[in-house]
């Protein structure tokens, strides 16, 4: 592979080589090296930069399958990389190890659909933010806009209602571009809100896919004059954007197999502590709220952790945006270790939760999801065995942290609402 991308190099002859670099968030760093600065070895020994961590030198490692050449920058590739310590050893926090190693336990294929909205005219006042929220954003679709883009059922909208079916006809072509397959894309239930479901693909290719997805989406975004959001909850009492993630390969002669079985015991396992990871922002619980999922799975029923349709294990509640490595390895994790540990999930359920009584949910041990971010986080000290071995004790102590000072930044700062609801009283 390494040999033929230096192929393709030399004739595409690129001015730039873009290496990006995926961090803990699910966003991506990047750096635009020349190509004279690019060897013919560098997918063995990789490129040296200083300051990415702290103030050392790391080395990045471009991972020849991500090879994509960059339309809308003059003669320019990209490659996502690997993450090497100076030494060349992994680095602790490399996002492609970790899944990596468990994909080579699991002979599984992932299909990734997400949703996200498209907005226009957001503004944020950064100048004078200590007044109190000052954040707006417009739709053509919205309900308040005059412009008669409005429908109540907004699901799998036709132009006109679809306004925004370019920038994401836009989207979908581009990913192909980036050597993504693309099944399907639609307008979702929500204002403004998008739908891009992928080809069937490896875990790797599948994390890479939904990250080159965001990059793609929010590169060409502004010429268009809109913005896209990956945020889980955005427009109160509408439904958020999700991640959601088609696991094949647990079905045999059109059963689910034991082996499929144990993998979703070992989810609803440890579905707290996986939240951490698919759902990992304040903002994801009050998705949560209004879309409640249980512990619980069952065949083609709404509400459940896991849901088998079609040979396909169907996770629906991680948000777009978590970051699609630490998802994936996390789900992977407690699948591998519930076929360890053989974990029988009981029975599916045929109705959704919602519609079970108390005592009726009490009986099948079905649970609702947490409510706050916190209790998840907290549930990591008495839940964290699957994860040992898995992920590097650094990368998870940083992720966490990380995650505990945006509980802290998020609690105290006024929302809109509570400026609303207790200014005057």
């Amino acid at each position: 592979m390494s040999k033929q991308i230096l192929t393709r190099l030399d004739e595409f002859d690129p001015l730039w080589i873009v290496f990006q670099i995926p961090t803990l968030t699910g966003e991506l760093k990047e750096i635009h090296i020349s190509r004279e600065e690019i060897s013919d070895n560098i997918f063995e020994e990789g490129y040296d930069i200083e300051g990415f961590i702290g103030k050392g030198e790391v080395k990045l490692v471009p991972r020849a399958e991500s090879y994509a050449e960059v339309p809308w920058y003059p003669r320019t590739v990209r490659f996502l990389t690997y993450l090497r310590e100076s030494s060349g050893v992994r680095h602790p926090l490399d996002l492609y190890y970790p899944l990596q190693k468990l994909l080579k336990k699991l002979d599984i294929m992932i299909r990734p659909a997400i949703s996200f909205h498209v907005v226009e005219g957001y503004t944020a006042d950064r100048v004078t933010k200590e007044r109190g929220p000052s954040i707006s954003f417009d739709s053509k679709e919205g309900k308040w806009n005059p412009v008669a883009y409005y429908i109540p059922q907004k699901a799998y909208s036709a132009f006109p209602y679809d306004a925004y079916y370019g920038i994401r006809q836009q989207i979908a072509e581009l990913l192909k571009v980036f050597g993504y397959g693309v099944k399907k894309h639609y307008h979702g239930e929500g204002t403004s809100q998008q739908v891009i479901s992928l080809d069937a693909m490896d875990g790797v290719k599948a994390a890479e896919a939904i990250l080159s997805l965001k990059y793609i989406s929010r590169a060409i975004a502004p010429a268009a004059n809109v913005q896209v959001t990956y945020m889980p909850y955005l427009i109160p009492n509408e439904p958020g954007n999700f991640l959601q993630l088609e696991i094949l390969g647990l079905f045999q002669d059109g059963e689910l197999t034991q082996e499929g079985r144990y993998f979703i015991g070992g989810l609803l396992s440890h579905y707290k502590t996986l939240l951490l990871f698919t759902n990992p922002t304040p903002n994801s619980y009050k998705r949560l709220l209004l879309e409640p999922y249980y512990r619980a799975w069952g065949q083609n029923v709404s509400n459940v952790m896991v849901n088998v349709i079609k040979e396909r294990v169907v996770l629906s509640f991680p948000d777009a945006i978590a970051n699609p490595f630490l998802a994936y390895t996390a789900i992977l994790a407690a699948g591998l270790d519930g076929i360890k540990e053989s974990v029988d999930p009981g029975d599916p359920i045929k109705t959704s939760p919602r519609m079970l009584s108390t005592p009726e949910k009490r009986q099948k041990k079905i649970k609702e999801f947490p409510k706050d971010f916190l209790t998840v986080i907290e549930e990591l000290e008495s839940d964290s065995e699957y994860l040992k071995g898995v992920l590097p004790p650094e990368l998870l102590i940083e992720y966490v942290e990380g995650r505990y000072k945006e509980i802290r930044d998020n609690l105290s700062q006024p929302t809109a609402y509570e400026l609303e609801r207790y200014f005057h009283r």
